[in-house]
């Protein structure tokens, strides 16, 4: 089974403005072009926090600690899963306050955009009610099944 990670942050320190972190994609091919939260591929023998931490550094250039992220829904097909996590991390919004849009480590661009200027952007399938998702006081880990 292929396993993916995709993270959801906020930043607290503004969380008036309804904005989240989001990464336009360069790769795979499909994403190209497109809005996303960061994340990414699964190592063999490594936990999906710890491959949500990696890929937030890898993609963003700030490093996470596992406890700063909450699982807080799991999308599956038929041999594949995304693990989907939370963060609020102060001063994320900087990243485009600061700097305008800026290049990851993996040259895609990050972003900090309002949640509802997502909805008429070019996301991939499904990103802006996972990022609404994210938000929610949820109590229990969701399931998501996909039929492919």
């Amino acid at each position: 089974m292929r396993k993916y990670v995709l993270g959801f942050v906020t930043d607290p320190l503004h969380k008036e403005d309804g904005g989240i972190l989001v990464v336009q994609k360069t790769h795979p091919p499909q994403q190209k072009g497109l809005f996303n939260g960061p994340g990414g591929k699964v190592r063999p023998r490594e936990g999906a926090v710890g491959a949500m931490v990696r890929k937030f550094k890898e993609e963003v250039g700030l490093p996470t600690r596992a406890d700063q992220w909450r699982r807080f829904a799991t999308i599956s097909g038929n041999d594949w899963s995304i693990a989907c996590f939370a963060a609020k991390i102060d001063g994320v919004a900087k990243l485009s306050i600061n700097y305008g849009n800026r290049s990851s480590p993996t040259e895609e661009e990050v972003y900090y955009e309002d949640l509802l200027y997502l909805f008429d952007a070019r996301c991939v399938p499904h990103f802006c009610m996972l990022a609404a998702l994210s938000q929610a006081p949820l109590k229990n880990l969701l399931q998501i099944r996909v039929d492919d």
